[in-house]
């Protein structure tokens, strides 16, 4: 993963595969995205986005990936958010019966994550996957071998949302059989218009997690998960 600045002109890379677990999966498979990506977060851009923007940031993380691994232009420059909000006042029938959405701090969730993917990546299919509560996330085994597959066929990141937040999936550490698991997220809350790689590894911005720990039990959650693998075999 590669931290730049909001000019993309720097960059410093994080190995995801060094970064320290909460605790070993044993017997657990692991897989993290397999290129690099740029972490998007609040205020990277100097726009100050405090607790409204994180899907947004989450959104902007993925299509980093979409565009590194050569399914959009790599030069092309990434929207902001206002021109996100555009789109979606173009595509989502609910946001073209708003005329204010366009400007506003309106949070967006997995379904608009799903529709600006689709603008940009023709032929792009998503899965909508609702969980009534985080405990899924490490008790149902149709979920986990989910995550599992998508990341061994060089899935996408993943966008979650629930409970007034929304973070990205980058890797898993799955064991199937005992439900035990590790979510290796990129958190968009990191408020800084100059990311120190440093800080975001250290305070965990970027870092694996234990669901148990991290996401709301009382919450449900939706997943927005690209199936871009469906695209590389067409």
């Amino acid at each position: 993963m590669c931290i730049r600045d909001s000019s993309k002109k720097d960059c410093v890379a994080i190995n995801l595969l060094d970064l320290a677990k909460p605790k070993v999966v044993a017997k657990g498979v692991c897989n993290v995205v397999k290129c690099p990506l740029d972490y998007y977060h609040y205020r990277i851009d100097g726009f100050n986005d405090d607790g409204w923007g994180c899907a947004y940031r989450s959104l902007q993380l993925i299509l980093s990936w979409f565009q590194r691994m050569g399914y959009m232009d790599e030069e092309a420059k990434m929207p902001t958010l206002q021109e996100i909000q555009k789109i979606l006042s173009m595509v989502d029938p609910d946001k073209a019966g708003k005329p204010k959405f366009v400007g506003s701090k309106e949070w967006i969730g997995s379904f608009e994550v799903m529709m600006v993917l689709q603008h940009f990546v023709s032929g792009l299919d998503c899965t909508i996957q609702r969980m009534e509560s985080a405990r899924e996330l490490d008790s149902n085994p149709t979920i986990l071998r989910m995550l599992q597959t998508h990341f061994e066929k060089g899935g996408a990141p993943i966008m979650i949302g629930g409970s007034n937040y929304a973070h990205t999936i980058i890797g898993v550490d799955i064991n199937v059989r005992t439900m035990d698991a590790q979510f290796l997220i990129a958190d968009p809350h990191y408020p800084s218009t100059t990311p120190d790689c440093a800080t975001i590894v250290s305070k965990g911005w970027v870092g694996w997690k234990d669901a148990s720990k991290f996401f709301d039990a009382k919450s449900w959650y939706n997943m927005c998960i690209p199936r871009n693998y469906e695209l590389d075999a067409s």
